[in-house]
């Protein structure tokens, strides 16, 4: 997800807060399901209408219980006074002939379906499929509005746990599940969904359209796209197809701007693994962010579309998140850096391996000053489990701190250490969920040693290091003394690996130091020293503060 927007769009989301359950109740529930369920797939029926906003669904799960429960819950939001929110019309448990289905007693409140077991069985225990009828007018999640050209779209849009809004699910990353849709939309749309189209046919004045997903993904990047859009193929790759769908209106230039997908993934491709998912389309959409990163099924804000290719970068932020966030995804919120520090890193790569390493360096520098402004706002730490309202995750401290760390963590193993760290992650990790804790230990195992000060440091306390560097020549030792001071207040001392680069009689060398005291002085033979720079390829999410002393003049 890209920040485009941001303020704008948590703006809106706060008037929409009401609808939510406070974190701390989504918080308990969830951990209490996490003891006895895990839905293992869904399969999503929807009848969408140009009639009127109300969808009609029903939903099948397949759902097995770690041990006897009497009754367990799944989200989904009640009929609210203005007339939105879904109605829950029956719920079976569903046996392998239709005629043993068993009606089950239900109570719909406080946004949770409670599902009870039948008075003869008593409990649920194994596996057992469920069948939930429903239907209402979705006050968000899916998105049904007017596109800029006024024509009428269907647009899911989850982040962060916005599915149970139109979709009766555990709605938490962590629990991931086999995705089908069967949805049924007037002739005249495109239709677009999670998984691979298994077959379209005409029913009753509709179009129906099935698709069905191969590997479990998080319900926040589960959607659909149903909208009158121009379609475009723009390659294949490793039999994944990659294509484009825009407005009809702006075709041309649509199809323009997102061909570059292609180059995109294939560059991740070679550098962290395969592409998770059997095609990937990039679509013009609604989604309230600057672009939505559903897994194979990537929703661009509308006026993404220009013509001059101008959404490159959010393009390779986006398709980063198939592999970080939608196939290896954080198991609860407040990782989410995991996620969006990943994905804004990984776009960075991507420009600078395009279009020249100035462009990483520059890109970086400017991502350290935006999360240490940020730092004046809000001084938090990257994993900050205080937060209440998920939507204040997306903040700099997720993404672009968490770029930095990455960047940090680069330098301190190595290129070729590092990438081979990514890639056993992501390898151990796809289709599953992962904690910061879970990527520690991947990077130490390759760089054979502990990194617990390195990401104690940098993810768990808030701020960064300040460093006030000053240096004389020491005629004695025939060598330039240099001192470093750690300057900041909240955090007195910080483990850090700088680099200096040391111009003595017209010569520019490269000196490389460790740091673990508040205050050390480093010595370096030879002449005195004319100029120094510290951190010259800007690694470290750092400020300096240097001087030479008077011995030195």
């Amino acid at each position: 997800m890209n920040l485009l927007n941001f303020l704008f769009i948590r703006n809106l989301y706060l008037i929409a807060a009401g609808f939510f359950i406070p974190h701390q109740l989504v918080a308990q529930h969830h951990q209490d399901r996490l003891k006895t369920m895990d839905v293992e797939s869904y399969r999503f029926y929807l009848k969408l209408s140009d009639d009127s906003d109300r969808i009609v669904g029903t939903t099948q799960s397949s759902i097995r219980f770690h041990q006897p429960v009497a009754h367990f819950h799944l989200d989904l939001v009640n009929l609210r006074k203005n007339g939105k929110g879904m109605e829950v019309e029956s719920v079976r448990q569903m046996a392998a002939s239709q005629k043993d289905d068993q009606v089950l007693s239900f109570r719909h409140e406080e946004d949770r379906l409670i599902i009870y077991a039948p008075s003869g069985a008593k409990r649920f225990d194994q596996t057992q499929r469920f069948e939930i009828k429903y239907s209402g007018i979705p006050a968000d999640g899916l998105i049904i509005s007017e596109n800029k050209f006024g024509d009428r779209t269907f647009f899911g849009d989850n982040w962060p746990n916005r599915a149970h809004h139109w979709l009766p699910v555990v709605d938490h990353p962590s629990d991931k599940a086999i995705v089908g849709f069967t949805i049924d939309a007037p002739e005249h749309y495109e239709v677009i969904a999670s998984g691979t189209l298994r077959h379209s046919e005409p029913i009753n004045g509709f179009m129906r359209h099935v698709f069905l997903t191969e590997k479990a993904m998080p319900l926040k990047v589960v959607v659909i796209g149903v909208a009158d859009l121009a379609v475009d193929t723009v390659g294949i790759h490793n039999n994944i197809v990659v294509s484009s769908w825009v407005f009809p209106q702006n075709a041309k230039a649509g199809f323009h701007d997102y061909e570059v997908a292609l180059k995109v993934m294939q560059y991740f491709e070679e550098k962290i693994g395969p592409f998770p998912w059997k095609k990937l389309a990039n679509v013009q959409s609604k989604t309230r962010y600057g672009g939505m990163e559903n897994a194979g099924n990537i929703f661009y804000f509308e006026n993404s579309v220009t013509g001059e290719k101008e959404v490159e970068d959010l393009i390779a932020h986006e398709i980063a998140h198939q592999w970080f966030g939608n196939s290896a995804s954080e198991a609860d919120w407040h990782h989410i850096w995991l996620s969006e520090g990943f994905a804004t890193y990984f776009a960075g790569l991507y420009m600078g391996a395009t279009y020249g390493s100035k462009v990483l360096k520059d890109r970086m520098q400017a991502e350290r000053s935006k999360a240490m402004q940020h730092e004046k706002r809000k001084f938090a730490p990257i994993v900050d489990t205080t937060v209440k309202n998920y939507l204040r995750l997306l903040n700099p401290n997720s993404y672009e701190k968490g770029a930095a760390v990455l960047h940090m963590l680069y330098h301190e193993m190595g290129a070729d250490a590092w990438w081979s760290g990514i890639r056993n992650y992501y390898k151990t990790f796809q289709y599953d969920n992962v904690l910061s804790a879970d990527f520690q230990k991947e990077m130490e195992t390759v760089a054979g040693r502990s990194l617990h000060s390195f990401f104690h440091q940098w993810l768990y306390r808030p701020g960064h290091p300040i460093l006030n560097i000053t240096w004389h020549y020491d005629k004695k030792k025939e060598a330039v003394a240099l001192t470093v001071e750690q300057m900041q207040k909240h955090y007195p001392c910080y483990e850090l690996k700088l680099d200096l680069d040391l111009t003595r009689m017209g010569t520019l060398t490269r000196e490389t130091i460790r740091i673990d005291q508040q205050k050390e002085t480093f010595y370096f033979s030879g002449s005195p020293l004319e100029k120094m720079v510290p951190d010259p390829d800007q690694y470290l999410y750092c400020t300096f503060e240097i001087q030479a002393t008077e011995k030195q003049k």
